[in-house]
């Protein structure tokens, strides 16, 4: 029988790798040229997503489906309250134009 802290690592694990995927996509779409500039943010934006998700997991913060980054750094922020500001508002903004 797996350990409670097992299981949060595990899926914790998870979360990243697919977040690893999309953030490696998103580097290669980038590398091939701007003709794959929306699949690029849109692979982007699913990494930052997915790597907050990971954080929120990690410290057994509860979140409901969604892909709203901000909502997912206001949560985060209650954690670590070292999360800049501006770093919600670049994230947020950067999304939201893609």
């Amino acid at each position: 029988m797996k350990h409670n802290e097992d299981v949060k690592i595990e899926f914790t694990c998870e979360w990243l790798r697919k977040a690893d995927s999309d953030f490696f996509t998103a580097q290669l779409l980038h590398e091939s040229g701007e003709r794959y500039v929306y699949a690029t943010t849109f692979h982007a934006q699913q990494a930052a997503e997915k790597y907050l998700k990971a954080f929120l997991i990690w410290h057994q913060i509860e979140f409901r489906k969604t892909h709203d980054i901000q909502e997912l750094l206001n949560l985060a922020a209650r954690i670590d309250h070292e999360i800049p500001d501006i770093l919600r508002e670049a994230v947020y903004s950067y999304a939201v134009r893609s």
